[in-house]
């Protein structure tokens, strides 16, 4: 519940939020399409939202748009390969990644095996 909220408190200043960040409409559309691919928000949650401003409107645009099927490949080229795994999937791969190369040495394969699976946020 408390993060909803924090998600419609989001919307209702998002129009302020223009003057500094020109595109925070776009910003937080991402960010709710990210939110709902993560779990952490319900689908309907961009379809119940209140707002009060042409920008917390495109926002949710932005976030549905973002996460129609045909679009999955523009939410992973926003947010790299995390967009559409789960984190728990990643942390996964990233813990086999360190186990192998905690085991063989090989400095290369690992540096192919961190850039193969696509996370830079995930490494050092």
């Amino acid at each position: 519940m408390h993060i909803r909220t924090g998600f419609a408190l989001l919307l209702d200043r998002v129009e302020d939020t223009l003057l500094d960040v020109p595109d925070a409409a776009s910003l937080l559309g991402t960010f709710l399409a990210r939110a709902v691919v993560d779990d952490i928000l319900p689908p309907a949650f961009l379809k119940k939202a209140p707002y009060n401003s042409k920008a917390a409107q495109a926002a949710l645009t932005r976030a549905s748009a973002l996460l129609a099927d045909d679009t999955c490949e523009r939410l992973e080229a926003i947010w790299g390969r995390a967009a559409t795994q789960s984190v728990g999937k990643i942390k996964e791969s990233f813990d086999d990644l360190l186990q192998e190369f905690v085991a063989s040495g090989d400095n290369d394969e690992a540096s192919r095996c961190l850039r193969e699976l696509g996370v830079p946020h995930f490494s050092l």
